[in-house]
């Protein structure tokens, strides 16, 4: 974790200043699930196999683009992936405590809201819709026929990368830097998007807590920064 003491923040800068706009992670955020793994074990995948891949990819045995072909593989060699399995799969969510009020506090205070998600397209715009957030990015999304069979999983690249992409052409559409905005996310994939903007968020008990601008206890601890 040392090499990560970058993230430090000066605890003399004044609660919430200069913040123009607050980017949400999805899962385990927003939304308690992992979809990644939830999808993966409706498609087939047996929770070992779900592990030793994402081990292998941590390691760099495997590449992110390596790891995505070799899911697709898998959902089709199953058989089970169809649209119809997916769409129950990944809408079947609930938003973590607190959420809604606080993102009206957020919109009352002026903040611009964002999400910003590793997770499936199909599942982000549910959840941003539910939460009245126009804008959203999903770095994933399912492929299907016509018919609904599965055909591959496309991909904006690897996550903590793809994350700041997004977050870069929101800020440049909305004329503001990437150190006016904050980001409450739940880690490695969050390391990039922390590191650009110096205002990572997390909650008690995950990565990076105590290297980040900011940990809290649930949402509502929010209203204390903003």
């Amino acid at each position: 974790m040392a090499g990560f003491q970058y993230l430090l923040y000066d605890a003399s800068h004044m609660q919430g200043q200069g913040i123009k706009l607050i980017c949400l992670d999805l899962d385990s955020t927003l939304i308690p699930d992992n979809s990644w793994f939830k999808l993966n074990l409706a498609f087939g995948i047996t929770a070992k196999e779900d592990e030793e891949m994402f081990k292998a990819y941590i390691s760099g045995q495997l590449e992110y683009s390596a790891w995505l072909d070799k899911l697709a593989a898998l959902y089709k060699e199953r058989g089970l992936a169809n649209a119809d399995l997916a769409k129950k799969v990944l809408l079947d969510y609930e938003l973590k405590p607190e959420i809604k009020e606080v993102m009206g506090y957020l919109r009352d205070r002026s903040y611009k809201l964002v999400i910003i998600s590793g997770s499936f397209l199909m599942l982000t715009r549910a959840v941003a819709g539910e939460l009245g957030i126009d804008r959203y990015e999903a770095n994933t999304e399912l492929q299907f026929s016509e018919n609904g069979d599965f055909i591959d999983i496309k991909s904006g690249g690897e996550e903590k990368f793809a994350k700041v992409r997004y977050l870069e052409a929101v800020c440049s559409e909305l004329g503001i830097t990437l150190t006016e905005c904050a980001c409450i996310g739940d880690g490695r994939n969050d390391a990039e998007i922390f590191k650009k903007t110096g205002h990572g968020i997390v909650f008690e008990g995950h990565d990076f807590e105590g290297q980040v601008w900011k940990t809290i206890k649930n949402w509502s601890d929010l209203k204390s920064i903003f």
